[in-house]
């Protein structure tokens, strides 16, 4: 037979396990994010080259390289490019409050990735009819502040 005391152990018991994943879901911390270049050095090695300016070559490899702490083995990351909402033209007044609007979101990717060294990687390709210009890209990891990287194809 059920009992009060049953039912409020058994309350206790999933009030703890909810509060306990909320503070592991939680737990990743970041210490460095950087954006650039991959290239091939000695064989097996790949090189990191941070810069905010990728060339337009076919090919060319870029990306990010995020640096974290986390309890967890593997974290759930989502790559999200920005694109800003086309702006009317208005005519202001005097008093007039001019509100931008916030820019759209187009999820690119979403996978878990298991940090090796405390660093996770996201790669890129330039790719044969690449458009040049600024690109906004979103990093966001379950548990910690979204990372923005500017970055521009020339």
């Amino acid at each position: 037979m059920l009992t009060a005391r049953h039912f409020l152990g058994a309350t206790a018991l999933v009030v703890s396990l909810l509060l306990t994943n909320i503070v592991f879901a939680a737990d990743v911390r970041i210490i460095k994010a950087e954006f650039g270049l991959f290239e091939a050095g000695e064989p097996g090695e790949v090189m990191f080259s941070p810069t905010l300016t990728i060339p337009n070559k076919d090919g060319q490899r870029y990306g990010w390289v995020i640096e974290l702490v986390s309890d967890q083995r593997s974290v759930l990351v989502r790559e999200e490019y920005l694109y800003p909402e086309k702006i009317p033209v208005v005519n202001l007044q005097k008093d007039d409050t001019l509100v931008f609007p916030n820019p759209r979101r187009h999820q690119v990717s979403e996978r878990r990735l298991v940090p090796e060294g405390g660093k996770i990687v996201g790669e890129w390709a330039i790719g044969p009819n690449e458009p040049f210009g600024e690109r906004h890209l979103l990093v966001v990891i379950d548990g910690a502040p979204d990372t923005r990287f500017d970055y521009r194809v020339e």
